[in-house]
């Protein structure tokens, strides 16, 4: 992606932050679970590539159907059960590790990183549920909110 590219994109995802999502907690709350949704989504069809695993043989392998796999690797589906996670996680050799947040500090924290990157001239488009949900780049979201 080019620069050019890139900085509309940054300038038109601020936009809509700027105007839709902040200081509305209603749509934070909704952004929050779109992104909670879209995390474990991705991280289970990550893990499950890296294992080379198909979606029939990680079903096959935890005992459900394929149509089962596919929809925990769909990021609008909000129905992630604990049991079912903690098997994914077992067949492909991980640990599920559930984390509690202050909400306060999880949405002032969110707004001061995104206010952050957008003034420091940063146009990178991996702002994401990773620094709001203390995924890989928890350290960074850490210390922001200290």
């Amino acid at each position: 992606m080019t620069e050019a590219i890139r900085k509309k994109h940054w300038d038109a995802v601020q936009y809509l932050h700027d105007h839709y999502v902040k200081g509305d907690p209603e749509m934070q709350d909704l952004l929050e679970k779109a992104r909670e949704a879209g995390n474990v989504a991705r991280k289970i069809f990550q893990m499950r590539t890296q294992k080379g695993y198909s979606q029939e043989q990680l079903a096959e392998e935890i005992g459900t159907s394929p149509s089962t796999i596919s929809r925990l690797e769909n990021a609008d589906y909000l129905g992630h059960s604990l049991q079912t996670l903690r098997r994914v996680a077992d067949a492909l050799e991980h640990v599920l590790v559930v984390e509690f947040s202050p909400l306060r500090l999880l949405l002032a924290g969110a707004d001061g990183i995104w206010e952050q990157k957008a003034s420091s001239g940063s146009r990178s488009n991996t702002w994401d549920a990773e620094i709001a949900l203390g995924g890989e780049r928890k350290e960074e979201y850490e210390s922001l909110v200290a």
